[in-house]
């Protein structure tokens, strides 16, 4: 008799154990998001594209790094000075000081969008670091070793 009462599980455990599970399987999305967002900031942040002023077309424009310092590379190729000079290491460092002074042009920008680089990662670290799905998984995980 004894046995057959410890076989038939309370309802109020089951209920518990299926919304632990539920938790649980929101915790670990939320978690796993996080985590691919930070790898994709981490990898790939210089190709996000912000909304900052640019300087060369007078413009609000949505630009990443990668574009700016693309666009900087391309006038500096297509520049009739370099283009004019014979002398290799000439028209390399022709081409580097026309970077340059692009990229000191769009200046506020880069910062801009290195800031919110910045920003977006260490939102995302505190995330990673302080976030409540993994203190709810490890809550979960001891509520079912008393439970079940």
């Amino acid at each position: 008799m004894l046995s057959s009462a410890f076989e038939i599980p309370c309802p109020r455990f089951v209920e518990i154990g299926r919304a632990t599970n539920n938790t649980a399987i929101l915790a670990k999305f939320y978690l796993d998001e996080t985590r691919e967002n930070l790898e994709s900031l981490e990898n790939h942040g210089e190709k996000r594209r912000f909304k900052i002023y640019d300087a060369l077309s007078g413009k609000n424009r949505k630009m990443s790094l990668f574009d700016l310092e693309r666009r900087a590379e391309k006038n500096a190729a297509r520049s009739k000075e370099v283009s004019k000079t014979n002398d290799a290491a000439k028209r390399d460092e022709l081409r580097k000081n026309l970077i340059e002074s692009e990229l000191h042009e769009n200046a506020d920008g880069l910062k801009r969008i290195k800031t919110i680089l910045h920003n977006l990662i260490a939102r995302e670290n505190k995330n990673l670091l302080n976030n409540p799905s993994c203190q709810l998984q490890h809550l979960i995980f001891e509520i079912r070793k008393v439970l079940f």
